[in-house]
């Protein structure tokens, strides 16, 4: 309870600060905002993609340089030292084995522990220092690319320099504590090559009816075979449940995912429909 009001006063204080291009975790913004603005920005030409992957964010967040960020907003000695005794909060987890795994506690200097109400506040406030960074060195320039971001996840959009984008986020990212998985980062182009972002597989498409490619975004296979797999959870013949139930619990889950893929298909409609032969692989 003492984390739901904090996160209600902070909040707004925060925003205030936020770079338009984070859309993790936000009021009035979601993953379908940040998969529509990914395509918007390709569709003219941003197709030079660093696909980025950090290292486990949420468990390498310094909290010394966490605090710092905080109270450049917050001087409320008693609210400060509320969050410092949240990021010390020890957490039981279990791995898939069932092995019991302690994390946090009082010796740790790095995470915010996941599971709690402010966590998601808290990283995206650490998350604004490197996005904040890149605006005020004028990266979208020198590099000519945007920077999407949702939380932990981000993708550099550009028209080329996306090695040298690459190589100042790995460097910023250094400083800031934090590391990329060079296993899971990569650089492409996505006239010719697929990458995913949020469920999403951006990338060259064919058009059914008539074979020509373009540039599009469709639901990436995992995000599919997740959703098969609770549709099938809900209509195993084990289900005892009545059927008014089991339809509602349905439709919430479809209503869910229709709601992203309505949210991109608005974005995208005007200029999808005329970019199916914009980009051949």
């Amino acid at each position: 309870m003492a984390q739901t009001a904090a996160k209600l006063v902070l909040e707004p204080i925060f925003e205030a600060d936020f770079e338009d291009n984070a859309y993790g975790y936000r009021p009035r913004r979601g993953a379908g905002d940040a998969i529509g603005e990914v395509h918007r920005l390709l569709c003219p030409g941003f197709t030079d993609v660093v696909d980025a992957d950090l290292s486990k964010y949420f468990d390498t967040i310094p909290h010394d340089d966490l605090l710092e960020s905080v109270a450049r907003r917050v001087v409320d000695r008693h609210v400060l030292h509320l969050i410092r005794l949240w990021l010390k909060v020890p957490v039981e987890e279990r791995d898939g084995d069932g092995t019991r795994r302690m994390s946090g506690g009082r010796d740790s200097g790095t995470g915010t522990p996941q599971g709690c109400v402010v966590s998601p506040l808290l990283s995206n406030i650490y998350m604004n220092r490197f996005l904040k960074h890149w605006r005020l060195t004028g990266r979208d320039d020198v590099f000519r690319a945007r920077v999407i971001s949702y939380a932990d996840d981000f993708v550099i959009l550009g028209r080329g320099h996306a090695a040298e984008a690459l190589a100042w986020t790995r460097s910023v990212m250094a400083r800031l504590g934090l590391t990329l998985n060079e296993a899971k980062t990569s650089v492409k182009d996505a006239r010719q090559e697929s990458f995913d972002f949020l469920g999403y597989t951006f990338g060259p498409h064919r058009f059914r009816k008539d074979g020509h490619w373009y540039l599009g975004a469709s639901p990436s296979k995992k995000s599919v075979q997740r959703l098969k797999t609770k549709v099938g959870d809900l209509l195993v013949p084990g289900n005892h449940g009545t059927w008014p139930v089991v339809r509602l619990q349905l439709n919430r889950l479809l209503v869910i995912t229709q709601g992203v893929q309505t949210c991109v298909r608005t974005a995208t409609s005007v200029r999808g429909r005329t970019s199916w032969t914009c980009f051949r692989p």
